[in-house]
């Protein structure tokens, strides 16, 4: 399940990001994410490169 979620996080990210880049003109070629924990155990993106 967790996988799923982070899987379907990544995705999300990524489109997100492809379309705020095609906006402005640029091209996305590669990004990194890294998702962490909250202290209530929800997931969230710790920072994306």
């Amino acid at each position: 399940m967790e996988k799923q979620t982070l899987e379907h996080l990544a995705r999300q990210i990524n489109t997100d990001l492809q379309e705020t880049f095609d906006s402005i003109g640029v091209t996305l070629f590669d990004f990194k994410v890294e998702f962490g924990r909250t202290a209530y155990g929800e997931i969230l993106l710790a920072d994306e490169i």
